[in-house]
This record gives C-alpha cells, sequence and structure tokens, in this order.
C-alpha cells in the first residue's frame, strides 16, 4: 500500500541503490561534511546544497544525501 504512493522512478531509484548500498542508500551528512554512509568528507557546496533541500549524492558511495533539520536550526 505504501508503495503505491510512491512515484515510480523514485521506487526504481531506490531499489537499484539500495543492493548497491548493502540496504542503505541513504546517508545523513554531519557538520564536519562527512558522509554518514562511506565516511567520506564531500565538498562545502554539496553540503550547502543539501542544506538548501537540494537533491545531493556523494561522489564516491552514489548515498543520497540529507542533513538533520535540528542540525540546519543550530546552524540557522
Amino acid at each position: 500500500k505504501l508503495a503505491s504512493a510512491i512515484d515510480p522512478q523514485e521506487l526504481q531509484w531506490y531499489e537499484s541503490v539500495k543492493c548497491r548500498c548493502n540496504g542503505a542508500p541513504l546517508a545523513m551528512l554531519n557538520e564536519e561534511h562527512v558522509c554518514g554512509g562511506c565516511h567520506t568528507i564531500v565538498p562545502a557546496i554539496t553540503f550547502k546544497r543539501t542544506k538548501l533541500g537540494q537533491r545531493t549524492y556523494c561522489e564516491k558511495c552514489g548515498r543520497t544525501l540529507f542533513v538533520e533539520e535540528e542540525a540546519i536550526a543550530i546552524e540557522s
């Protein structure tokens, strides 16, 4: 039921990346700009774009990145 509410292209992307990323296609960025998936430091522009809500990806592992809303509020 939940899968039917998700855009089919997004669901297809999720399934393909999930296999490649050992079940975790999303990764949180911390305040030091470190990807929570592969522990690589991402460029400052990637961190900024992620904070602005743009879809960003880790250049090394390919996971979609996000920043916790609490971290955004603290920095603002």
